[in-house]
């Protein structure tokens, strides 16, 4: 196939528009994007997460949230 033969049939105005399109497209997701993170920090960290010793002693919400997280089964069939 030759570059003559691949070349397609689009105007360069098409063109242009669609990738006009899709930077406007791109810009509004990536500037939702930053401005929920920054929301996020000007928020701050939530005051609750500092009670970690009162969120230990309550019963658990799902069934594996009372399991630690570093658990391995692997590891501990070694360790048998």
């Amino acid at each position: 196939m030759r570059t003559s033969e691949a070349v397609s049939n689009h105007s360069p105005q098409e063109l242009s528009a669609t990738l006009a399109i899709f930077v406007l497209v791109y810009c509004a997701a990536f500037g939702t994007g930053i401005s929920y993170m920054i929301k996020l920090v000007a928020r701050g960290p939530d005051a609750s997460l500092g009670q970690a010793e009162e969120i230990l002693h309550r019963r658990p919400a799902r069934p594996l949230s009372a399991a630690p997280d570093n658990v391995d089964p692997a590891v501990d069939l070694v360790k048998d």
